[in-house]
């Protein structure tokens, strides 16, 4: 015992300072440890993430209807699919899944669709999370979110999630993307006072719908399609007779002048967002002035309301 004493009281210092760096070592490797694991959770996480969200959404986020199961595979095996091929580059094939109506609203070319999807959503590998979000007879519309794939990147990064509406066209067996839902054909026509209105067709999207119209002036004077005196003069009134506004300050002044004899062709958005349930019946033009040229003089002039039933 007096050897101990007499070795501790010699060596004192040099026996506290290894106590303190075997301490210091095992702190060191705990923490390590606990870090290591709390990163290893962090990325299982997020490679389940796949599994989590995308197990058969048969189910509306919004309405609760429910699609059968069977239906809702097939509809997952081509999401999936699409999602394989733009991750493994492979953007001919990704591209060749879109719907012809989705092409020619918005990627007429796959150089078109690389540069305004392919390249904004796929600039690593990503995962994926599905809801089914709306349904309406044969389009089948999945809320999906993109999420960087932790393993291949190195990286977690919680606000990196990319979110778009994607809709499956059952008789197609084709998918539309970027929030297009579907295009539809109308080809209405109305015309009165000599003004002639045609609807042609629509095309639908998560947040509004967008009506291609044409408008042919038969009068003798230039008219105004809209004198802008106020941003609520175009409209839609809907199956549940609620009034959706249009975007029509989107388009440029100038091209609301239409002269004698001539038409012009518009796109004209709608802010209604995607309800199978109610659908537009009529859109009406409140405040068309019958004389340009008088109207830019602060003439007097006669100003005219036309709608058009689709």
């Amino acid at each position: 015992m007096n050897k101990i004493i007499r070795y501790w009281n010699e060596n004192r210092g040099k026996i506290i300072l290894v106590i303190i760096i075997i301490a210091s070592l095992v702190l060191i490797i705990q923490l390590l440890n606990y870090f290591a694991k709390t990163q290893i959770t962090k990325e299982s996480k997020k490679n389940t993430i796949k599994e989590d969200l995308s197990q058969l959404p048969t189910q509306s986020i919004i309405t609760g209807e429910s699609v059968d199961k069977e239906t809702t595979k097939e509809n997952m095996g081509l999401v999936e699919q699409f999602i394989k091929f733009c991750n493994e580059s492979n953007t001919t094939e990704a591209y060749n899944m879109l719907t012809e109506e989705c092409k020619k609203a918005l990627f007429t070319t796959e150089e078109e669709f690389i540069q305004n999807y392919y390249n904004l959503i796929f600039t690593e590998k990503k995962l994926y999370g599905i809801n089914n979000f709306r349904n309406n007879s044969h389009y089948y519309t999945y809320e999906v979110k993109f999420y960087q794939d932790a393993l291949s990147t190195g990286k977690i990064e919680d606000n990196d999630v990319y979110q778009d509406y994607i809709t499956i066209d059952e008789k197609q067996n084709k998918i539309s993307i970027n929030s297009f839902i579907y295009q539809q054909e109308i080809n209405k026509t109305i015309e009165e006072n000599n003004i002639q209105i045609t609807v042609l067709s629509k095309e639908v999207y998560k947040d509004y719908e967008q009506y291609h119209i044409v408008v042919k002036n038969n009068t003798e004077k230039n008219i105004l399609l809209d004198s802008r005196e106020s941003s609520k003069n175009v409209y839609a009134i809907g199956s549940d007779y609620g009034k959706y506004q249009s975007y029509i300050y989107e388009i440029a002044g100038k091209l609301l002048e239409i002269g004698v004899g001539n038409s012009r062709t518009y796109k004209l958005k709608i802010n209604k967002i995607y309800n199978p349930s109610v659908t537009i019946k009529s859109i009406c033009f409140s405040d068309i002035v019958m004389d340009q040229e008088a109207y830019e003089k602060k003439e007097e002039t006669e100003r005219i309301s036309i709608s058009i039933n689709i």
